[in-house]
This record gives C-alpha cells, structure tokens and sequence, in this order.
C-alpha cells in the first residue's frame, strides 16, 4: 500500500495546523500566566521582563500535557465563576518563590527574578526565607 499524493498533502497540511496551533496556544498560555501575576501582584510592581523571563521558565518546565490540563481546568473554573481556580494559586506561589516580589513590596526595591522553583529538582530551597522573608 502506497501512499497518493493527496494522502500525503493532507497529512502536512494537518501537521503544520497542529504545529501552528501548538505555538499559539503556549503564546495563549504565557499571556494568561501574565494576567495572573498583573492581578495578584500588581502591573506596577513587578518589570514586564521579570514576567517575560518567568513565564518562558514555566512554559519550559512544564511538560505540554500538564499545561493543557492546567488551562483546562483554569477555562472551566472561570466560566462557572468559580473562586478556586488552581492556576492562578500555583502561579502566584511560584512567582513568589522565584522572585524577589516579597521584599519588594515591602522595601520599594525593584523585583528580581532568580530562578524558576521547582520543588522537585531543589526541595530544600526555601527562597522565600533567602530572600528576606
């Protein structure tokens, strides 16, 4: 069995659909892991490149099956109005444990970002405490 040309084409066709809608789905993603920190943290807090440089970590840290669920759950949980939306608290708490937003608020200084925590590979980082909490 050999495949016609038409198979082929449509097969591409699908491939660069996919690989199209993946791209605008993590740029969907980003921006709304970007609203989040803006919501909770305040836009004039916290540098648009310390957001930028977060959320590329997140992004990357975060293997694609999760982050669908992720978004999933998020979509559902705003659509019923529901107060517990867990993207928003774990963002906000990885935030928080990668930056310096703490002491920022608290001092005036400029928030810092340091490094994406993530509890699996350092459990032992309390940044938190590092960072003058």
């Amino acid at each position: 069995m050999t495949l016609s040309r038409r198979s082929l084409l449509l097969g591409g066709v699908a491939l660069v659909a996919v690989g199209t809608g993946g791209f605008l789905y993590r740029g969907a993603f980003e921006a709304r892991i970007a609203r989040i920190i803006d919501d909770i943290f305040g836009a004039d807090l916290v540098p648009r490149n310390v957001i930028e440089a977060f959320t590329a970590d997140l992004v990357a840290a975060t293997p694609s099956e999760r982050l669908s669920e992720l978004s999933m759950q998020s979509a559902i949980r705003r659509m019923t109005r529901a107060d517990d939306d867990p993207l928003t608290e774990d963002v906000a708490l990885t935030f928080a444990q990668s930056t310096t937003v703490v002491r920022a608020a608290e001092t005036g200084q400029a928030v810092e970002y340091i490094a994406y925590f993530d509890a699996y590979t350092a459990p032992c980082a309390n940044t938190l405490s590092v960072n003058w909490l």
